[in-house]
């Protein structure tokens, strides 16, 4: 990806942040209104949208890592999954290893702990999310992805990771050619 191209998608997934960064309790309230569905899975956290990360990569890249798997009740370490009644994925909340002690810590400060919590939101041909962290009053958007769809195969997958802290933000991508 050239830089004019990369600085493009950039600007893109800056918008998408910004046009829901303020938007936190809506978005819960919205996708808990819309559920009809849930499905519960342990492990899966190295993955973006655990057992749903639209990557066709990324756990074959990384040695050792799991989608997970799908149990019956909710799980400490693991995702929870709402699905709208098209039987679309609307939200995924995640609570990884460290999130029983930061819980702990945060509690103990007299504020209360969200699990992170991503959005999933579609056009025509597109998917976007949007991850709210650990969140008491902040609920500050950590990630951003994009997806485009043709023909309903994936042709291009963006993650754009870390967006909070400028000097570190990071991008990843993939294309897929499908003949």
């Amino acid at each position: 990806m050239r830089k004019k191209e990369l600085d493009g998608v950039i600007y893109e997934l800056e918008d998408i942040r910004k046009k829901y960064e303020d938007k936190y309790e809506e978005l819960i309230n919205e996708t808990d209104m819309k559920c009809k569905r849930k499905e519960y899975w342990k492990g899966g956290n190295m993955l973006h949208t655990g057992a749903y990360c639209p990557s066709k990569t990324v756990d074959m890249i990384c040695g050792n890592v799991s989608r997970g798997k799908r149990v019956r009740k909710e799980v400490k370490v693991g995702y929870t999954y709402f699905f709208d009644d098209n039987d679309l994925l609307i939200r995924a909340d995640s609570k990884d290893e460290s999130y029983e002690s930061i819980k702990k810590m945060v509690e103990e400060r007299g504020e209360e702990i969200f699990p992170c919590r991503e959005f999933i939101f579609y056009t025509s041909n597109e998917m976007h999310t949007v991850k709210f962290g650990y969140g008491g009053g902040e609920n500050e958007v950590e990630d951003v992805s994009k997806c485009i769809y043709k023909d309903g195969y994936l042709q291009e997958y963006i993650l754009y990771i870390n967006i909070l802290d400028e000097n570190k933000g990071t991008i990843e991508g993939e294309r897929y050619i499908f003949r």
